[in-house]
């Protein structure tokens, strides 16, 4: 049996290699390989399933101690860990995930970011969405992350250069559109104002 997990809370189905649900979003596991690791790792995921995060993380480390080199074992208990607000666990385990899997996964490298954005790590999620971007230039969601950065530092410009490519790999989502439209215009008036307080002479 594979287990087949997003990384994105989002599952929508969307043209494979592009948008947030993208082909390489999909970790698969295959249970059968180790049956003691995937009768494990299937329970870990009911457990999350019913939003019980804390055994979801002990089945995941019984795993881990039977093959402490496997990097989906890592992640599954860093989204475990997640859920749990334990987010300096997260990234620990995110560490190994990205550190046992060359090119690293695109789902290690949004949820070690989120990780960093939400304990205010500021300058580490920006490197963990740039690579993302670098190694996976058609995954929208690391520019969507990077760009909300970018608006809270006030690197105003560089947050729509991001929410613009956000949205050419996102046509449909009309929501982010309207969003845009007013972005734009308040980024607008922001730099007009600016220029007011211009002096040339």
């Amino acid at each position: 049996m594979i287990l087949r997990k997003s990384g994105l809370s989002d599952a929508r189905k969307e043209t494979p290699g592009k948008g947030r649900f993208s082909n390489y979003d999909i970790i698969e596991f295959r249970t059968d390989a180790n049956p003691k690791i995937g009768s494990l790792v299937l329970n870990g995921m009911a457990y999350l399933s019913r939003s019980d995060p804390t055994k979801a993380c002990d089945e995941f480390s019984k795993a881990l101690k039977i093959d402490p080199l496997d990097p989906n074992l890592y992640y599954f208990r860093a989204t475990s860990r997640m859920m749990l607000n334990d987010f300096q666990g997260a990234i620990l385990d995110l560490d190994f995930s990205i550190a046992l899997n060359n090119p690293p996964k695109p789902s290690y490298l949004l949820t070690r970011g989120a990780a960093f954005a939400i304990t205010q790590s500021y300058k580490e999620a920006l490197r963990d969405f740039s690579m993302l971007i670098s190694l996976y230039p058609d995954y929208s969601q690391a520019y969507f992350n990077r760009g909300f950065i970018y608006r809270m530092q006030g690197s105003y410009a560089r947050a729509l250069h991001d929410f613009e490519a956000y949205e050419r790999l996102n046509p449909d989502d009309k929501d982010f559109s309207g969003f845009l439209r007013g972005y734009r215009l308040s980024t607008f008036s922001y730099l007009l104002n600016l220029s007011s307080d211009w002096r040339f002479n």
